[in-house]
């Protein structure tokens, strides 16, 4: 039969006041998160790069700008639905306090608030430390600290510990009595964050408290989070500890034992800051006192299978530390030089300072408390499904919002190869018409006159016009200027005169074409149309449009001189003088300016 060579303890583990576990990373502001109207909007990074990857360059080049002066969130505002690319968005209220970053809780690989297992044994491991230190008769913790005092060596205090640790714990990381045990990563639900502000408080007298003007934002687990983890120990390793003189251990580790020191020492700790606290005054201090009090009470209520204690940043240096030296040793002379504990402020007590966190209301708590339970397998069982299909929906979140972006990309670059299309073919035709006018320059004069419907107008921007008259010679001018004349002659038969007839004719003659002189007429001479040329003239003015022409059954030869130029008319309605109409339009067209000429000689 196989030896199972691991136990395991399943618990639940609830966050009683604010636990931060910092990821390293650092919020700046106007980049990473922006606070407006009482609320803070923070800027996913992974998001916000899905979405830089379906922008255009010219807004990519804007958001390059917006980053480098640090109003990126503006742009983002103009441009889509901020909610859609945030990490979150809460009601943050910073209560006059600025804030030059905000510390990023540490998460999982979906986003999920996270407790590194190791910052959980590192909170185990200072209790189990401090327990083994004060309660061995050797008393390893005097002849240690009587040992550096005496030194002549510089300290660096963060290593000052180690030797009494080696003693305690085990001098070879293979046989470390913490190596006996694992504790796994726990998981919190990503709606358990909350961005407060951290304030230090400390002694300015004996008695008074008063708050540091300096204020950190972090982003921390909320009160009342629930997460489920396992402690796993090593049976091996424990069996073979009292036959192996290698290992050493000092203990041996199983639940039960780790539950009671953590209880005992959060119960010291716990009376020691009461005990410091009480008396005294100042910001925050009745809170803070409050909140110890509240604390101890639940340390009287807990089971053999719970322990009270604290873990993360900001809980101080006892929390740290396990307080193993205590404010006896603290005193003795000497000792905080030597450590670099304050040496500027012995007179006060150390630590003289303390920090809190400050909720959305402004309630202030200290900082990283958490109660441990243990559970059944099957709860545990139960809370890791719940965590499964947690990532499960948010990796379909995920997939969905990467969709919709992919979707949006691809409608995006339909629409900018719409427009470079059309800027292509607009390009086109400009550079067509630019040539155009260079291998034609009288056209660019011809278009500017087509509107041309009056005498005086003819006159002055026609025969007149010195940039046209530059080009007199030119056939294709000649014949626009003659058509023009004659649809003006046409209009105005009743006030024209044989001085307008020599003025086209002479202005006509450079570019080889005949004006033929109209048939005088008196001024108060109206035509007279008889009741069949009024029919005819009716029906050629209800003409819809060329194909209905062709099927009247009209004969240009036997039209009258008034119908044809009302035809004529009609015909540039239907775009029949254009060089590019179809061939019928042409002959039609020729034919009808070719009866109209005979009509007039």
């Amino acid at each position: 039969m196989k030896e199972n060579i691991r136990e395991t303890t399943y618990f639940r583990l609830e966050v009683l006041t604010p636990l931060h576990v910092g990821s390293g990373n650092r919020y700046q502001p106007g980049l990473d998160y922006e606070i407006l109207d009482g609320s803070i909007s923070v800027l996913s990074q992974n998001l916000f790069f899905q979405y830089m990857e379906q922008l255009s360059s010219e807004k990519i080049s804007r958001f390059s700008q917006a980053i480098e002066k640090k109003t990126i969130f503006n742009e983002l505002r103009n441009d889509t639905h901020l909610d859609s690319i945030c990490r979150y968005r809460k009601p943050f209220n910073i209560g006059g306090n600025r804030l030059d970053e905000i510390h990023e809780q540490i998460r999982d690989a979906s986003g999920n608030p996270l407790i590194p297992g190791s910052s959980l044994k590192g909170a185990i491991r200072t209790a189990i430390l401090q327990y083994l230190v004060h309660n061995d008769r050797q008393k390893p913790l005097q002849q240690e600290l009587d040992k550096l005092l005496g030194s002549k060596k510089t300290i660096n205090p963060k290593f000052a510990d180690s030797e009494l640790i080696k003693k305690m714990l085990g001098d070879d990381p293979k046989y470390n009595l913490m190596k006996t045990v694992t504790v796994g990563d726990l998981v919190f639900e990503r709606q358990h964050i909350i961005p407060m502000v951290s304030k230090t408080t400390r002694l300015i007298n004996k008695e008074n408290f008063e708050a540091k003007k300096f204020a950190m934002g972090v982003e921390a687990i909320t009160k009342g989070s629930v997460a489920y983890g396992f402690l796993s120990f090593d049976e091996y390793l424990k069996n073979k500890a009292n036959s192996a003189e290698c290992f050493k251990f000092k203990t041996i580790l199983d639940t039960g034992f780790i539950l009671k020191i953590l209880r005992h020492c959060t119960s010291s700790l716990i009376q020691e800051e009461i005990k410091f606290l009480r008396g005294k005054a100042g910001d925050y201090l009745p809170e803070l006192l409050e909140n110890y009090r509240h604390l101890n009470e639940c340390i009287n209520t807990l089971g053999e299978n719970e322990a009270l204690f604290n873990l993360g940043w900001g809980i101080g240096w006892r929390g740290m530390t396990g307080a193993l030296l205590s404010q006896d040793d603290l005193n003795k002379k000497g000792v905080r030089d030597r450590f670099k504990l304050a040496q500027k402020y012995t007179s006060f007590p150390f630590p003289k300072s303390r920090r809190i966190a400050l909720t959305y209301h402004n309630d202030v708590q200290p900082l990283g408390w958490v109660r441990l339970s243990v559970c059944s397998e099957a709860e545990y069982r139960d809370a890791m499904t719940k965590v499964t299909i947690n990532r499960r929906e948010i990796l379909r979140e995920a997939a969905e919002r990467k969709d919709r972006i992919d979707k949006r990309k691809a409608e995006e670059n339909r629409k900018l190869a719409a427009i470079r299309k059309e800027q292509a073919l607009r390009t086109a035709e400009l550079r067509r018409q630019q040539e155009e006018e260079e291998r034609y320059p009288w056209r660019i004069h011809l278009k500017r006159l087509e509107g041309i419907q009056d005498w005086g107008s003819l006159r002055t921007q026609v025969l007149e016009n010195q940039e046209l008259i530059k080009f007199q010679n030119n056939p294709e001018v000649g014949s626009f200027v003659r058509e023009l004349a004659e649809k003006v002659r046409i209009k105005w038969q009743s006030k024209w005169n044989q001085d307008r007839d020599t003025d086209i004719a002479n202005w006509l003659k450079p570019s080889g074409f005949e004006w033929p002189a109209s048939v005088t007429v008196r001024r108060d001479a109206q035509p007279q149309l008889s009741d069949a040329d009024k029919e005819l003239m009716d029906k050629i003015a209800g003409l819809r449009d060329w194909g209905q022409y062709k099927n009247s059954g009209l004969n240009l030869n036997s039209l009258p001189d008034a119908a044809l130029h009302r035809l004529r008319e009609r015909f540039k309605e239907w775009n029949c003088d254009r060089s590019d109409a179809k061939k019928d339009k042409k002959e039609a067209w020729k034919d009808l300016k070719r009866l109209i000429k005979q009509h007039t000689v």
